[in-house]
């Protein structure tokens, strides 16, 4: 009779196993809060730094990797035909990617979630909820 030995392939670590920077990443109590939670949570002139302030690195390192990504396709795109094409598929995403990052993301939402108020939340039930909470409306109804 022949006996084969069987080896099983080493299995990844469990969640328990890993490093705790690792792990945290994947607990969905770790969540970042946004803007809308932290709406939910105290008043908006409070709530949009506070949620910039916490989401920040993390919009600006993901949207930095992102960009990254995208230019490394523009560079290698090499010298083949549709190569120019490729360049600038890459770099224009790239870009769009950056400008969406430190502008879009840090700088228009904020202001424009600030400015508009309560009306920021207009169609759904955190609009109808800050606007039975203030005094104002009270007061129209009555």
């Amino acid at each position: 009779m022949i006996s084969v030995e069987t080896t099983h392939p080493p299995q990844p670590p469990s969640a328990r196993q890993l490093p705790n920077p690792i792990r945290r990443g994947t607990a969905p109590q770790q969540r970042t809060p946004g803007i809308r939670e932290e709406a939910r949570r105290r008043p908006l002139s409070q709530a949009v730094p506070f949620a910039v302030g916490v989401s920040g690195g993390t919009i600006t390192t993901a949207g930095t990797i992102l960009a990254g990504a995208f230019a490394v396709l523009a560079l290698a795109a090499g010298n083949q035909s549709g190569a120019d094409q490729m360049r600038q598929i890459g770099y224009g995403i790239a870009a769009g990617v950056l400008m969406d990052t430190f502008l879009i993301r840090t700088l228009l939402v904020p202001a424009f979630a600030t400015l508009l108020g309560r009306w920021n939340w207009w169609p759904s039930a955190l609009y109808r909820q800050q606007f039975e909470d203030t005094p104002e409306a009270s007061r129209d109804v009555a």
